[in-house]
């Protein structure tokens, strides 16, 4: 049975207010491709259409106004607009959104949260009641959920969870959870995998042995609200081993990257958004990957010490630039100072071009 739950329309205003929204029947996956009945993809695009005005002019605005998610959650106009944020740790996740959604002026479509391999506390165990207000109120979660452990305490290898040494204190219990939850979720295992590995994580086939076991596991607990992307570094330094850390098409529904412009944080040159994104995308789509919907699970870009407008600039050339790239179905901005400093939010002139962003008929066509 498809996902059939309506996704709300919210309203993009000076402040945001949010309907809540209807639970999604769940479906069983599917274990291999195939073609889905024409009155089954109709009654899945009904239940998730809502209403948008057409952009005047633009090509995107052609045709029908409506636009709808599909089982996929892919947004047939426009792209799913998203965030991670940490704002000095403050511990109130809804108010932190909801306060950028009122300063740029549009709800988000995604939120994007890290989650650990401990099962214990916040990091552990989610949806948090945070989480579930904003998925309640029509945002998606999408969890990125990482073996290490947010406290330092170590991190499963990937043959420990292959061979099913954590399913009963972490694995099923997170799938029992978001099964209960019933909400639409994305969910990445261990991203970055072929670029963070620890010395004794594994290798490539331990890795897929892991996340093909993680995926049945959800299966079994009938986690069919789960959308699963697949999240690489998108370094094409990494070409040579990154087909070794591919779970395989049943397994993936999504594809990810994460494209910086790091400039001298890393003693890089200064990239535009085109260049940061071109050359992953253009090696996925030249090496068989483009039957997925693409997401950049993790973007942004520092500063230029020497040119005080550089950043307000390259957030300004961002919807041009994934014009260029119409695969790209889904954006999450990285809205941290972590290594680099990737925050739009302390910075009113980049905060002002990356809203503009948001809110251009070619991103916002969902809303």
């Amino acid at each position: 049975m498809p996902l059939s739950g309506r996704l709300p329309r919210l309203r993009a205003a000076a402040a945001v207010t949010a309907a809540r929204a209807p639970r999604p029947a769940r479906h069983r996956r599917r274990r291999a491709r195939g073609t889905v009945a024409a009155a089954l993809v109709a009654a899945v695009l009904g239940a998730l259409t809502v209403s948008g005005p057409p952009a005047s002019g633009s090509p995107e605005a052609a045709g029908d106004p409506r636009c709808a998610l599909d089982e996929q959650l892919v947004a047939d106009c426009g792209l799913l607009w998203g965030i991670y944020t940490n704002r000095e740790g403050r511990g109130n996740l809804y108010r932190d959104i909801t306060g950028i959604e009122e300063d740029a002026g549009r709800p988000f479509d995604v939120v994007h949260r890290y989650k650990d391999f401990s099962g214990t506390g916040a990091s552990g165990v989610f949806p948090t009641r945070y989480e579930q207000r904003l998925g309640e109120e029509g945002r998606i979660l999408f969890y990125n959920w990482t073996t290490r452990r947010h406290d330092g305490a170590g991190r499963a290898t990937w043959d420990d969870v292959a061979a099913g040494l954590h399913d009963e204190r972490v694995v099923r219990p997170a799938a029992r959870r978001l099964a209960r939850w019933d909400r639409p979720v994305f969910l990445a295992f261990d991203h970055e995998a072929e670029g963070e590995r620890h010395p004794n994580q594994g290798e490539g086939e331990d890795y897929v042995r892991a996340w093909r076991h993680v995926h049945e596991i959800f299966e079994e607990e009938g986690a069919d609200n789960v959308r699963w992307v697949w999240v690489s570094v998108g370094w094409t330094g990494h070409a040579d081993v990154i087909r070794s850390f591919y779970p395989g098409d049943a397994y993936v529904d999504w594809i990810g990257w994460d494209p910086f412009n790091y400039y001298v944080c890393r003693n890089l040159d200064w990239r535009t958004p085109e260049e940061t994104i071109g050359p992953w995308y253009e090696w996925l789509e030249d090496n068989g990957f483009g039957d997925k919907p693409w997401m950049l699970a993790e973007y942004g870009s520092v500063a230029d010490p020497r040119d005080p407008e550089a950043e307000a600039r390259w957030y300004r050339n961002l919807v041009p630039a994934l014009r260029r790239y119409p695969r790209i179905r889904a954006v999450n901005l990285f809205d941290t100072h972590k290594k680099c400093d990737t925050r739009v939010t302390d910075e009113p002139a980049v905060m002002e071009e990356w809203s503009a962003a948001g809110r251009h008929p070619y991103v916002s066509r969902y809303r």
